[in-house]
């Protein structure tokens, strides 16, 4: 009973926070203004050849886009491709599920990989075998979660200049899954055994 007080208190505090203005800082490029995620992992020692294959092994496992989005090129390190993870966004009644779409960039070189989250999209729908009806031109539709971005636009932002339900749960989809996609190709480029 006690745990159940707990987590539910949790969640509501937790909840009250990110509402009370705690929303997560996203990196924005200077000159794209487009939401950006990207870094130089250092592994000493391993072979352009070596993370090529870590870094394609970690991409296989992503949830990616058809095979004329993606490009890999082994001479010259690169990998790149479409990721689409789904989520669920927050409305004022109620939710719905979305597809969070991103362009993962990866470039090896010997003792290092550099990796880019850019382009993030958001789709209203989730490509499901159980779903009732095919999906409608609305719901195949990409938006660019930079929209969702600017406080002056009063369908996202309240008159504080807090995101609404929707906006906010868009922004933490991008910063919880940039972060958790970030942290496992970190993984699997310096410890692969563990991945």
């Amino acid at each position: 009973m006690k745990t159940t007080i707990l987590l539910v208190v949790g969640l509501a505090v937790g909840g009250a926070g990110r509402a009370c203005g705690q929303q997560a800082a996203l990196p924005v490029d200077s000159t794209t203004h487009k939401i950006t995620y990207s870094a130089v992992v250092q592994v000493p020692g391993a072979s352009q050849a070596e993370l090529y294959g870590r870094a394609l092994r970690w991409l296989a496992k992503q949830p990616v886009s058809p095979p004329d989005q993606r490009t890999m090129d082994a001479t010259s390190g690169t990998l790149a491709a479409r990721v689409g993870l789904p989520f669920t966004a927050r409305a004022v009644v109620g939710s719905m599920q979305c597809t969070l779409w991103r362009q993962v960039n990866i470039t090896v070189k010997e003792g290092r990989a550099k990796y880019e989250f850019l382009d993030f999209e958001v789709q209203p729908y989730v490509a499901s075998a159980a779903a009732p009806a095919p999906p409608t031109k609305a719901q195949l539709k990409l938006y660019p979660a930079e929209e969702y971005l600017d406080r002056s636009n009063g369908l996202y932002y309240d008159k504080k200049g807090q995101p609404k339900a929707y906006a906010g749960s868009i922004l933490d989809a991008v910063a919880g899954q940039a972060g958790g996609q970030a942290a496992s190709l970190k993984a699997a480029l310096v410890k692969p055994n563990d991945f």
